[in-house]
This record gives C-alpha cells, structure tokens and sequence, in this order.
C-alpha cells in the first residue's frame, strides 16, 4: 500500500478534526505531475495494490473525495488499477465513494453505508468491489487458510499479533543490522594526527586499541516504547530508532549505541551517558577520541517544532569547553532533515535515520569500520532553519516554490543557490572511487543509454552510489508565459534525479559497470494544455555524481531524431 495521497507535507494542521483547521494545498497541475506525483506513479507502474488518501485539502477539495486527484489522475491518468481506501477518520461525508474513494478505514462514521451506495452511479458500486477484489487476489489472500482467524483489524484487534507474537529469527535479526548499517551515512570525516606514529590518517573507522569517550543520554536510549505507550495511552510515541504512530514497528529489545560498541574488540569505552559535564570531561582526558551521540523523534499527527537535534545545547557547551580537545566525532539518530550548527567544529559526523532494532551494532560496524559506509542523503541538511520551506500558518497553502520544491529549493530559492550544510545524494566512504566512461550515450528505440565504470582506488573494500542527473533545456525550463505568478512560469530544478544505482561491495583496484537509461519520459514535461507528458526538444546537460553537488562525469545532449552528444567527460576536464 502507498500513503498518503496526496500533498500530506505537514502533520501538523493535516486535519480540521486534531487541530482546528485542514491544510488546503494549493499546487499547479504542473507541479504535481512533475514533482508530487512521481513516487505514486512509481508504485502504480510497480503493480501496488492499494493507495491511502489523506486528511488535508488539495486546491479546495478534501484529499478523500477530490475527484480531479483521484479518479482523474490517479486512476485514468497514472493508471491504477487498484483501490483507494481512505485513513481512519479521513472521510469528511459520502461524498468520496463517488469521487475515486473505493473503501471506507474505521473511524468514520459510516459514510459508505447502503444510503450511500444505492445513490452511486451506474456501474462505481462494481468498480469499487472489483478493484478492492484484485487487490485481495494479487496478495494471494485466497490461499489463506482460516482467514477470518489469522487476520485482524489494525487499531481493534491486532494487539496479540503486533506487540505479543514474536517472529524474529536469526537471519531476520542479521537482515535489520546489515540494512541499518548499509543506510548509514557519513557527512564528514576529517584527519587526526596519530601522536604515536606521527602520522595523520581520518578519524574514522576507530582503530583497535584507542580509548573512546562516549558522551550523551543518546548513546544509550533504553526505550521501552510499548510499555511507555501502554502506561500514556499515547499512540504517537517515537524514539531514537522508531517513528511514532500508526507506521512503527515495535522492537522488543532495541540495541543502543554504546551496546553495539561494547561488543567490539580492541576498543576501550570510557562513558558519560548523561548530560553531566563534569563526568564529560573526566572521560574526555582518559580519551583518545570523542564520540557524541544525539538524536531527535518525529512521529505522526504533529510535526517537530524544530530542525535542532535534542542535545543541541550539551553539544555546543561540551563543544565550548576549554578542555575539550580530543577528535570528536557526533551520531545523530534523527529521523529526518537536522540543522548540524556545530558542524564546523567537529570532526566527523555520521547520521543514521530510524535504523530501528539494531541501531546500535549498525552503528558498531560503522564506526568501527566492520562496515565501510555507503549510505546517501535523501534530503538536504540545511545551513539554517529559515533556508527550508516552512509549514503553513494559515489557508490556502500555496506552494510559491512550485516545482523547486523539496531538495531542489536549495538550488535555486529566489534564483539563489545557497549554502548546505550537507547536500542531497551525500554520502563518504572509507575508500575512494574514480569514474570512467565505457560507452557514450548511444539510442536505440527511443531509449538512451550510458555505460561508465567505477573502480575502488582505495586501500578498502566499499560500495558507492553512482546517480544520474540531467538539466532541461533552457526553454523547456522557461517556457513562454502569460501569468508570471503561475507555478508553470516559474521553471523547472536546474537539474533533477533520473537515477541511482549502488555497486556491489568493491575490493580495492576492482571496478563495476554500471548503465543508465533514459526514456521518453524522463525527458518529457507535463502539458497543461493538452494534460500529457511532451517530450522536451533541445540540448540535454547530463551529469554522473556522487551527490547534487559533487559531480565526476559531464556531457549532455541534444534531443533530435539523430543523437548528437556532447561526450562525456571528467567534470571540468
């Protein structure tokens, strides 16, 4: 299933019902095939059974009964040939069964009740059961034996089989550890001097033999979050490692930070797992290295009331400390977009977003170099609060940044290219990778395709990300306007993501081939006009990166019935 359809971007305010008023995005048809729209249509051409619409507004029309976002685009337009089921107390009346809403969540008050159904058009009571029908049969619901039984209703009856019914294994506990560690994320990874040899090598992986002062309540969050809900009656709590609300999952024994470490040979850990800085700087002095964990929770239904992380205050002070002279390196767990103020002034940064149970013996092979790093940014660290689009106040929620919205508004936010702290698509490695051509872009059937190698020239194993980033043509990105207020005037990203593909894990001096291709609609814009996709004529810049920000192959292309290329080549070789 895919939620939540559509334009859902703030918790807070999402409904009339938890906060006195309904978000009402306000969002140019453009701007939604071309920015909003395209995870859903990845799922629909996937073969998803099932979309959740949401609680807010989209252009005036409530998200559960918008004929024009429901049955128009999603259904006739992007192809879904399944059903849509509103959240729980999502419908606002009956109004949704005829306007694309095939199922009613609990919650409500019986909107879709006979009333309701006797009143639908011809032949939309048939559609709603047969879509709902074939996304039983592509589940393999059938073959369930005892059905009525083994299954439950979410928030009724599942309490048994979601917090009292243990199926974890081995291997299921060996899979949530390598795919934490494999999403992890290094942003920053300075030298040090090693004064026993007089040599300077990155801070980290941490080294057998040196003690490591584990600073901060973050390092070792007990969290017992389901006797916690239990004992608040709050659905919406989170933690370090798991999101709060209806989407979490519930680990029974979550590993923290300074238990993966405890189980690393060669490593001597020195802890101040408080906010006590005195008991800091008796375990910096012993130290030869520094690590400083924090974090931050989100959870559904309200949004963070700020970018910071919680220990942004014990940070900065340890960090103003005049004894604080050790390497340091900062984990921040946090489950979204943070604002790394002290990033200057530290030495190394890893993030880990929502790595759930085995949080912390992920972060043990990171940082321990079990593991060599390969995780990227999904979204841009800004430099400061205000450089992000902020939440709505008020209605209508018109999205001024029209389809610069997202990492995009960070490149190109009132024609200024700003300053990150870290860009999207980020990410380090404890190796290096080089980029080489293979085959140039060639055509055939209407797909362009390139073929480049990266080769690991470090001195370790690794995996890299490789992304693939074009820019439209200049009129395409600018077209003729009339209303030069309107989302459509207002251009597209100077370049956008059309792909990304990690390598196998890499040995040092070995390489992987990797290809990309590029469709007719990758190259195409949303007509308004004529509600398509045409494909956009002129010359195609194109880029392979290691983020947004860091590219390593340049060239491009123009779009005519004869492939005229502009060879790729090392950036600004």
């Amino acid at each position: 299933m895919h939620c939540h359809f559509v334009l859902n971007q703030q918790e807070t305010h999402r409904s009339a019902g938890d906060n006195g008023w309904a978000t009402d995005a306000h969002v140019s048809e453009k701007t939604l095939w071309e920015h909003y729209y395209v995870p859903f249509q990845a799922a629909v051409d996937a073969g998803v059974a099932a979309v959740m619409c949401s609680y807010n507004y989209v252009n005036g029309h409530q998200a559960c009964a918008n004929k024009q976002t429901l049955s128009e685009d999603l259904k006739a337009g992007m192809g879904f040939d399944g059903f849509i089921m509103s959240d729980w107390w999502a419908l606002e009346g009956p109004a949704g069964a005829a306007n694309g809403t095939d199922m009613e969540q609990p919650g409500n008050k019986n909107y879709f009740g006979e009333e309701t159904v006797n009143a639908l058009p011809e032949g939309r009571l048939d559609d709603m059961a047969s879509r709902v029908l074939r996304g039983m049969a592509g589940a393999a619901v059938w073959g369930t034996k005892n059905l009525a039984k083994e299954q439950c209703r979410v928030g009724c009856d599942c309490d048994t089989l979601l917090y009292e019914t243990d199926a974890t294994s081995p291997d299921h506990t060996a899979l949530a550890r390598e795919i934490a560690a494999g999403a992890a994320i290094l942003l920053k990874n300075d030298k040090m001097v090693d004064k026993t040899t007089n040599t300077s090598h990155p801070v980290l992986p941490l080294r057998s033999g040196q003690k490591i002062a584990v600073l901060g309540t973050a390092c070792d969050q007990r969290i017992g979050v389901f006797e916690k809900i239990k004992a608040l009656s709050d659905w919406t709590v989170g933690s370090y490692y798991t999101v709060g609300g209806s989407g979490r999952v519930l680990a029974s024994d979550t590993v923290s930070v300074y238990q993966g470490l405890q189980q690393v040979d060669g490593l001597t850990l020195i802890p101040s797992l408080s906010i006590d800085l005195d008991e800091a700087a008796g375990a910096v002095e012993q130290a030869d290295i520094v690590l400083i964990c924090a974090g931050a929770t989100a959870s559904e239904s309200y949004d963070r009331k700020t970018l910071n992380l919680d220990q942004e205050e014990y940070i900065n002070a340890l960090l103003d400390q005049s004894w604080f002279t050790k390497p340091i390196v900062v984990l921040a767990l946090a489950p979204g977009a943070f604002v790394p103020g002290w990033r200057n002034r530290i030495d190394a940064l890893v993030t880990m977003i929502l790595s759930g149970e085995q949080t912390g013996n992920a972060a043990a092979d990171i940082l321990s170099g079990v593991t060599n790093p390969s995780g990227k940014l999904p979204m841009t660290l800004p430099a400061l609060a205000g450089d992000a689009i902020q939440p709505c106040q008020s209605n209508p929620c018109v999205y001024e940044e029209g389809r610069k919205g997202g990492w995009h508004v960070y490149d190109g936010k009132d024609g200024t290219v700003l300053d990150v702290a870290y860009e999207f698509g980020r990410g380090l490695s404890y190796t290096t990778f080089e980029y080489g051509v293979i085959s140039d872009w060639t055509e055939s059937s209407g797909t362009r395709s390139l073929t480049f190698s990266v080769k690991n020239v470090g001195e370790v194993a690794g995996k890299e990300v490789a992304q693939l980033y074009i820019g439209f043509p200049v009129d395409e990105v600018l077209p003729p306007c009339t209303d030069t207020s309107s989302d459509d005037c207002k251009g597209m990203p100077e370049i956008v993501l059309r792909g990304y593909k990690k390598t196998p894990l890499l040995l040092p001096g070995k390489a992987s081939e990797i290809t990309f291709q590029l469709t007719s609609r990758d190259l195409s814009v949303w007509d308004s006009g004529s509600r398509s996709w045409r494909q956009a004529n002129g010359k195609f810049d194109t880029f392979v990166s290691t983020s947004s920000r860091e590219k390593r192959l340049c060239g491009g292309f123009q779009s005519t019935d004869r492939l005229d290329i502009e060879q790729m080549r090392p950036c600004g070789g």
